[in-house]
């Protein structure tokens, strides 16, 4: 009986960090780029039941297979969808979205490591540099791109930035065998890790296109994941109210064995 009520709590927990990473996607439905996270189960390997039978006076046992049951499940891991979320058009000079797989690279000024977003929200830092919203800067070919006060700015669907009609640099974009082998850093940043391999890139079929005054919306279904959170909620009711029969029917067995 105990060991039922410990399958059922293994399941609670799993399905208790499915419904956190839920609601984390819901949250972020408005954050440009957000990448949501899916959540995939593992059961523990099922128990074989036997059944013994013989006497001890004459030293032989037999047993016999009667069937098995489960002993719960766990999250196996947590990955995150890389699907491109809708583009759309802000207006902005300073907004710049990717069409196609790639990643722009940004540096942070403080601890110079260089991450990797979509999220293309810009703006001129207070040292006159373009950087996200968090204070990552855009990377060029040349590294860090100044924009003068003023200055006309426009980026090429090929990743050429260009001020007042003449061309100062070309961003740094970077795709990758495998996206679901980055880390995510938080601000809708990546790093890589060690199984990481970037993609060689056809300069004469990059696979993508920059789009200026454009932004990508976070690849967040809210009707989906409401729906899936409300599924995760049922069961996690159900599975209480399992534990509650199993704890009534111990507490019965213990006044049985209890009594005279």
């Amino acid at each position: 009986m105990l060991k039922g009520i410990y399958t059922i709590a293994s399941s609670l927990m799993a399905q208790e960090v499915a419904s956190d990473v839920m609601a984390n996607n819901v949250a972020n439905m408005n954050t440009n780029a957000f990448k949501r996270s899916m959540v995939s189960f593992q059961t523990f390997p099922d128990l074989m039941i036997q059944r013994v039978s013989g006497s001890a006076e004459s030293g032989k046992q037999n047993s016999q297979n009667i069937g098995s049951i489960a002993t719960g499940s766990k999250i196996y891991t947590t990955q995150f969808d890389f699907s491109q979320g809708d583009l759309y058009t802000t207006g902005n000079a300073f907004h710049i979205a990717i069409q196609g797989d790639a990643f722009f690279n940004v540096r942070d000024p403080n601890t110079d490591e260089i991450t990797f977003t979509r999220n293309g929200s810009l703006d001129r830092d207070s040292e006159g540099y373009l950087a996200t919203l968090s204070g990552q800067r855009l990377q060029g070919e040349q590294g860090d791109i100044a924009v003068p006060p003023g200055a006309f700015i426009e980026f090429m669907p090929n990743g050429v930035v260009r001020m007042n009609g003449e061309q100062v640099d070309t961003l740094v974009l970077t795709a990758f065998e495998n996206n679901k082998t980055l880390e995510m850093k938080g601000d809708s940043l990546f790093a890589k890790t060690a199984s990481t391999v970037e993609k060689k890139i056809d300069p004469l079929n990059r696979g993508y296109k920059v789009q200026q005054g454009t932004l990508e919306h976070a690849n967040v279904n809210p009707i989906k994941e409401l729906m899936n959170t409300m599924v995760a909620l049922r069961s996690y009711e159900s599975m209480q109210k399992n534990i509650q029969a199993h704890n009534e029917t111990l507490g019965q067995a213990i006044n049985q064995m209890a009594r005279p």
